[in-house]
Formats: structure tokens, sequence, C-alpha cells
């Protein structure tokens, strides 16, 4: 008869057994191991002869390289599991949206450029040329001249490309409002981020009030109605 133990341990403690493969990047993964071990292994002998094997080997790996490899945990040692456990460890998710979704291409900047052009351009609603655009007619415009299509509609646009941390935001990704109430999450509005300095995100859009011009996300206006930030300068790219 056998027991099994799930454990889940930050990659920073790492345990090693002979077999086990390394870990890739130990210092941004999560482990989750499972502990067996036989049902003769509880009485009180067996049970420290196990545990002291393990602690040795443990010792052994741990310091022969910081490349160690993880292995089973013996109930005994659940207290240094659960210090483990606090250390601060960064989510795996938001590390591998900063380290994906990293990018320099030229092509947005030229992107950006055009967008410019069109700067005091006039409001018009349903606009999707320089004699009026809306907010999504605007980027729609602006992609459509770089090969790339986007549907005429802020909250369908809110759809395309991955969603981003406003912490990882640059140049060429979209920016998404709600349209006129503070405090809702639905897309009404949409902007191209044009600039990231110091967290203060500056974008250009196409405004009821002053048609095509910069704005900036930390104005109370705009940080009140912020929904999302979505990246689709791969679809540039790859044109």
């Amino acid at each position: 008869m056998c027991k099994r133990l799930l454990i889940t341990v930050p990659a920073v403690l790492v345990f090693g057994i002979a077999n086990a493969q390394p870990l890739h990047d130990y210092s941004r993964d999560t482990i989750r191991v499972t502990a067996q071990w036989s049902q003769n292994a509880e009485t009180p002998a067996n049970n420290h002869r196990s545990f002291d094997a393990r602690t040795v080997r443990t010792k052994t790996v741990v310091s022969a390289s910081p490349m160690a490899q993880m292995a089973v945990l013996p109930t005994s040692i659940q207290k240094q599991v659960a210090l483990a456990r606090q250390t601060d460890v960064a989510d795996p998710e938001v590390v591998a949206t900063e380290a994906d979704e990293r990018y320099d291409i030229p092509v947005i900047q030229d992107l950006l450029g055009f967008a410019r052009k069109h700067l005091s351009s006039r409001y018009r609603s349903g606009g999707t040329s320089p004699s009026g655009f809306d907010c999504s007619g605007f980027v729609r415009y602006c992609f459509t001249k770089f090969g790339v299509s986007l549907p005429h509609s802020s909250a369908a646009q809110a759809g395309i490309g991955a969603k981003i941390e406003r912490e990882f935001a640059k140049p060429g990704d979209l920016i998404f409002f709600n349209g006129h109430a503070a405090g809702k999450s639905r897309v009404g509005h949409v902007g191209i981020i044009t600039e990231v300095i110091n967290n203060q995100i500056k974008f250009i859009h196409s405004a009821s009030s002053g048609g095509v011009k910069f704005d900036f996300l930390n104005a109370d206006y705009y940080r009140k109605r912020f929904v999302t930030i979505r990246r689709v300068a791969h679809m540039v790219a790859n044109k």
C-alpha cells in the first residue's frame, strides 16, 4: 500500500535525486513534486534510516552544484518546505509576459510616425479616413497602412492580440478605456501607445473633443477609465 504527498516547492529551494532531470530555469519555476514511499517505511526505524539517507544525498547535491535537481521530501522535513514557501518568487506568468513579449520592431516606429501625421484630424463618428476618424477607425486606418486588418470597433479590437500588463507596455500597443462611465469594464475607446517613459504612458487617439491628439494615461479622466492593453505588434512585424 502506498501513500502520496503532493508538495509545491519554489524552485529557489532545490533538492536532487540521481535520476531527476535538471531544471531549465530554477529561479522562475514552481516545481510540483509527488513523494511516494512504502508502508514499511512508516516504522520508526525504517523511517529514520530513510530520512538520514535522503538528507545526506540532498546535502551532497546542493553543495556540489548550483544547478541542483529536485528530490522526494520525507514528511519529517515538511517544516523546511513550509519555510521555503515564504520565499518571494516572481509570478511565472508575469515573468513570461515580460520575457516573451519584449521586442524592438523598427516598423512600429514607422507606424507611429504615420499616426502622428494625422494629428489634429477632426473626429467624426464612424469615420475611417483623414476627413474624419472615430477612435477605432483611426487605429484601424493606421494598422491597415501596414498590412494589418483590424475590426472597426474598439470592443472587437480589444479581443485581438495578447493582453499585456500595464508595467510591460511598449510603443505600438493598443490601450483601451471604457466609453463614458468611470469604473465600468466595457470597452468603448482605444488609442495607440506612442511612448512609455518612467511608467508614464503617452498615447495617440481620436477623441470626440479635439480629434486626433496625444494624451496620458495618468490624467484623471483616462486613469479612471483604463481597461486593458493589448499587443498586436507581432502582426505588423510578420507582414
